[in-house]
């Protein structure tokens, strides 16, 4: 099952009407490596994936996103897509972007455009969505930047709006995009303080606090 068929399909799901959960400090995490940009990516063990969302596949997505690739190459792949229905709809997405075969080179200076379309293209899977500005910021040297949006589902009873928030970080020849998606505002700022960990670094919050978007009564 490719990524917008599970989009799909959970947009069905994700408007019920379930307690959020409850972050621990010892909750139990999972840690993906990424051989290619070298760090260690944490998030809950209660997200998994579905069958045909992760590994190196390419993205078909990849030329409604970050830039346009070049003929006959893959410039998309898609390492981490898991999701945790338990207490509502909850996911978390990392699609990594080679650099070099693009056809338009993404650097620190278009950085928060590539983010913002990265966010806009998952979250038009469900209706129109609405983005905040992306700012700047560093991860252990690495630029990265951020933005924050929200879409409401249509026709949708209860919980119908999905929150998300996604971070683009350089790291060599690549970027690696992190995207946070819930139907629950708070939980939303839990997953995004999920934490990465480049080599020779510590681990931290792939979105840092005063980013993380303000939820209203």
């Amino acid at each position: 099952m490719r990524i917008p068929a599970v989009l799909a399909f959970a947009a069905t799901l994700c408007c019920a009407q379930v307690p959020a959960p409850v972050p621990s400090p010892e909750m139990p995490a999972t840690t993906y490596h990424d051989t290619i940009m070298n760090f260690d990516f944490v998030y809950p063990s209660s997200f998994h994936a579905s069958k045909g969302t992760t590994g190196d596949a390419p993205s078909k997505e990849q030329g409604k996103e970050s830039g346009t690739e070049k003929a006959g190459l893959v410039c998309v792949s898609v390492p981490v897509a898991v999701m945790d229905m338990s207490t509502g709809f909850n996911m978390i997405i990392l699609k990594r972007y080679d650099n070099t075969c693009l056809s338009k080179e993404i650097t620190s200076a278009g950085l928060g455009t590539a983010v913002a379309n990265v966010l806009t293209n998952t979250l038009d899977q469900f209706g129109k969505p609405a983005l905040n500005s992306s700012a700047d910021y560093d991860i252990t040297g690495h630029s990265a930047s951020t933005v924050s949006g929200s879409v409401k589902v249509p026709n949708a009873s209860g919980k119908s709006v999905i929150y998300g928030a996604a971070s683009c970080v350089i790291a060599g020849k690549n970027i690696a995009c992190f995207q946070f998606l819930s139907n629950d505002c708070p939980t939303l700022a839990v997953l995004s303080a999920t934490t990465v960990k480049f080599a020779d670094t510590v681990a931290t919050p792939v979105m840092p606090a005063q980013f993380v978007p303000a939820c209203t009564p």
